[in-house]
């Protein structure tokens, strides 16, 4: 009768562990982007952590940001209505490297997390890597990436404005 009521629970264990597994993934999206544009004057723009509607106007009404530094708070309205909140995790201005994290979003991911490294590649380009990773639901993986994707792209599209 012991052997099985373990059993019971580890079967029950193992489906509950895989259906968890299968309900969500963890993604990750990286886009690079040549800029015209002097590394130091770019790196001064983007740690800003503001102005998104520059980048990105199709997407985003305004941003606003409180505090500076690692903690700043960005809030994004978007053009649709929607909020979403970004905390700056990390800031390395001799790397030209920063991080920030979705604290609040509409969009149905979860533990979003971004990276941005500016590098020089002469006196007047530089090269940009966007990455991002997030948990997202298997169902709508495929609209998320397509959604996150497109804004990275077209934010680096955007940087010599």
């Amino acid at each position: 009768m012991i052997k099985q009521i373990i059993f019971s629970l580890l079967f029950v264990t193992f489906l509950t562990n895989s259906y968890s597994q299968e309900k969500s993934t963890k993604e990750k999206i990286t886009n690079t982007a040549i800029v015209n544009l002097n590394s130091d004057k770019l790196w001064g723009n983007l740690i800003e952590f503001g102005n998104l509607e520059t980048y990105v106007p199709t997407v985003i009404d305004t941003t606003i940001v409180k505090g500076k530094g690692i903690g700043a708070i960005r809030t994004i309205k978007l053009k649709d209505g929607g909020i979403i909140k970004e905390q700056l995790s990390y800031l390395s201005s001799k790397k030209m490297k920063f991080k920030y994290k979705m604290i609040e979003t509409p969009m149905p991911i979860s533990n979003y997390k971004s990276e941005i490294i500016v590098e020089q590649i002469d006196e007047n380009t530089s090269l940009v890597i966007f990455i991002s990773t997030y948990q997202v639901a298997k169902l709508t993986r495929v609209k998320m990436y397509k959604t996150i994707n497109g804004f990275q792209r077209t934010l680096l599209s955007n940087l010599a404005k």
